[in-house]
């Protein structure tokens, strides 16, 4: 079976919301992984869309502030927050990361589960990975204890671009494994040509998600006001109202080849 992503990109024209006026500082830039359906990816234009975009930016919205949110590959806007270029909307901290950059508080919890083909030995915590082919997604951290392990090679992380490439790669056997988010496991489950695989109930992995901002910005009071802005938003529901409306958002642009 080949399996390939693809977005049905909607009729609409994104025009930006941070257009910027004459005499006006540029607005804070700041990136998402452009294939992380449904999460975070990109549209036409390398527009940002997802479940964290849309959180970020209602956030901004509230708080006034222009943002301009874009999609590129993730080893690509990790590497635009080390260079002091530009923000990440929806990171992990890992001790690199905290050198140059400073963060907001966590805005979402992600629940990573581990997804194998049913009738395999299941796999019981990080511990119960050594010597298996794990499929990860290229350039991400999953946190410090299960990027330790990976770095002293209990297991073979084998990296792709999508959740979807590596849904493919375990049904066909070349991986014994695969770390996804709950949200894209319950997605990608749903599709017929996948069936088989199956999902460790209790995540492997629970981690907060944060804004980063380089240090040189000094950005303190923007994250501050940030999340008081999630905050309000969470009095007010609208987190879970954003999260149901990407999902169903994010269903009609999955396509598996």
């Amino acid at each position: 079976m080949r399996a390939r992503l693809r977005l049905a990109l909607p009729a609409l024209c994104w025009a930006p919301a941070w257009a910027q006026l004459p005499g006006e500082p540029a607005p804070l830039r700041v990136g998402f992984d452009a294939s992380s359906l449904p999460t975070m990816y990109a549209l036409e234009h390398g527009v940002a869309a997802g479940i964290y975009p849309a959180i970020v930016r209602r956030a901004f919205a509230l708080m006034g502030e222009s943002v301009q949110l874009h999609a590129e590959p993730f080893k690509r806007l990790i590497a635009g927050l080390m260079a002091g270029q530009q923000g990440a909307g929806a990171v992990v901290r890992n001790p690199e990361r905290l050198a140059v950059a400073d963060y907001s508080a966590d805005y979402f919890t992600e629940h990573l589960h581990l997804y194998q083909l049913a009738g395999s030995n299941a796999a019981s915590g990080i511990e119960g990975l050594r010597g298996l082919r794990v499929g990860v997604l290229r350039g991400w951290s999953y946190g410090e204890a299960f990027d330790k392990a990976r770095a002293a090679q209990w297991f073979l992380a084998e990296e792709v671009e999508t959740d979807a490439k590596n849904f493919a790669k375990l049904r066909r056997s070349r991986l014994d494994a695969v770390v996804a988010t709950e949200m894209a496991g319950r997605m990608l489950l749903a599709e017929p040509s996948l069936a088989g695989i199956t999902v460790q109930p209790r995540p492997l992995i629970s981690i907060g998600i944060a804004l980063a901002v380089p240090k040189r910005l000094q950005a303190s009071a923007l994250l501050q006001r940030f999340d008081d802005s999630i905050a309000r938003m969470r009095r007010e529901h609208q987190i879970d109202s954003l999260v149901t409306q990407e999902l169903a958002q994010a269903r009609q642009m999955l396509k598996l080849e």
